[in-house]
């Protein structure tokens, strides 16, 4: 039984790694959303998950929700 408890707790450690970096990624890269004040499509570049709408100014904060 101890062997299967220790190869689960392998695999939660792995996906929080995996869901880490791909966050981190995700967080400086490009997206192209919607954005929340002129309600356009728009390619937008994320620095620490913070963005700015080349159209309006908008500022957007990135959020990611792992569930």
């Amino acid at each position: 039984m101890s062997m299967k408890r220790d190869i689960d707790k392998m695999f939660r450690n792995l996906e929080k790694d995996m869901k880490s970096e791909v966050s981190k990624q995700a967080m400086n890269d490009k997206h192209e959303i919607v954005c929340p004040e002129c309600d356009k499509n728009r390619k937008i570049s994320f620095k620490n998950g913070k963005g700015k709408c080349p159209k309006c100014g908008s500022t957007i904060t990135l959020d990611l929700n792992w569930e």
